[in-house]
C-alpha cells in the first residue's frame, strides 16, 4: 500500500504529459482560428479598399471607414495575438521542462550543501545521507549510546563534512549539465549569451505567464470581436 504522498507524486507525474498535450493542442486551436479571423480580415480589407467606389453607393461612406477600421484591427490584433502566442510558449516550456525535472522518478542527489550546516540529532544526518547520496550510515546508531562526546563530535563533523562535499560535487555537476545545455541551445538556435541567459532564468516566470495569459486573452477578444462586428454592420446596413 502507498502513501499519500506517494500517490499524490505519481498522479500528477503520470498526467503531467497528457496535460501538457492539451495545453499545446487548445493553443493550437487558437492560433488556427485567429490565423483564419486574420484571413477573412485581409481579404476583406483588399476587397473593400479596391472596390472602394462601387461600395460607396451601397453602404455610408462613413460606414465604410468604420469597417476597415475594425478590420485593420482585427489584422493588428491578430498578428499581435500569434506573436504573442510564441512568447507565453516559450515562457511555457521552460516551466514544463522544470515540472518534468521536478516530478522525474529518478532518484537524484541532494545540491543543499548547508543543509546539515546545523543540525544536532544524529537520526537525521543518517537519514539525510541515505536520502541525498544512498549512503549507508547505519552503523553509527549501533555504537551511539557508547559513544564519548569527543567520539559523537568527531562522527558529526565527519557526516556533515561527507554531505557537504558531495553535495558540493552534485552540485557543480548540475551546474555543468546546464551549462552544457545551454551552450548546446545556443549553438544550435545562434543566440547570445544574454538571450540564452533570459530563455532559461526562472525569475518572475509566474508573473510573466499571467501577464502574458492577459495579453494574449485581450488580443483574442479584440481580434474576434472587430471581426464579428464588422459581420453584424454588413448585415444590418446590406
Amino acid at each position: 500500500m502507498k502513501s499519500p504522498y506517494d500517490v499524490i507524486i505519481e498522479t500528477v507525474r503520470d498526467n503531467l504529459p497528457r496535460s501538457f498535450e492539451n495545453s499545446k493542442s487548445n493553443f493550437s486551436s487558437l492560433d488556427k482560428f485567429i490565423t483564419w479571423i486574420v484571413g477573412y480580415s485581409s481579404g476583406a480589407t483588399v476587397l473593400i479598399i479596391s472596390n472602394f467606389k462601387n461600395l460607396d453607393t451601397i453602404f455610408p461612406y462613413y460606414l465604410l471607414k468604420i469597417i476597415l477600421l475594425l478590420l485593420c484591427i482585427s489584422v493588428g490584433s491578430g498578428i499581435a495575438f500569434r506573436y504573442a502566442i510564441y512568447l507565453f510558449q516559450r515562457l511555457n516550456q521552460n516551466i514544463e521542462n522544470y515540472l518534468v525535472g521536478a516530478f522525474s522518478n529518478e532518484d537524484v542527489m541532494g545540491v543543499d550543501v548547508d543543509s546539515l550546516k546545523n543540525e544536532t540529532d544524529v537520526k537525521k544526518m543518517v537519514n539525510a545521507l541515505k536520502i541525498d547520496f544512498d549512503l549507508d550510515y547505519t552503523f553509527v546508531l549501533q555504537g551511539w549510546p557508547s559513544c564519548s562526546e569527543a567520539g559523537k563530535q568527531l562522527i558529526i563533523d565527519e557526516m556533515k563534512n561527507r554531505h557537504a562535499g558531495m553535495a558540493h560535487y552534485t552540485k557543480e555537476s548540475l551546474k555543468l549539465a546546464i551549462d552544457t545545455i545551454k551552450d548546446n541551445v545556443r549553438q544550435a538556435y545562434g543566440f547570445s549569451e544574454n538571450e540564452i541567459d533570459k530563455l532559461f532564468a526562472r525569475n518572475n516566470n509566474s508573473r510573466k505567464l499571467k501577464t502574458y495569459s492577459r495579453v494574449l486573452n485581450s488580443l483574442f477578444w479584440v481580434s474576434s470581436g472587430s471581426f464579428l462586428i464588422v459581420l453584424i454592420l454588413f448585415f444590418i446596413f446590406f
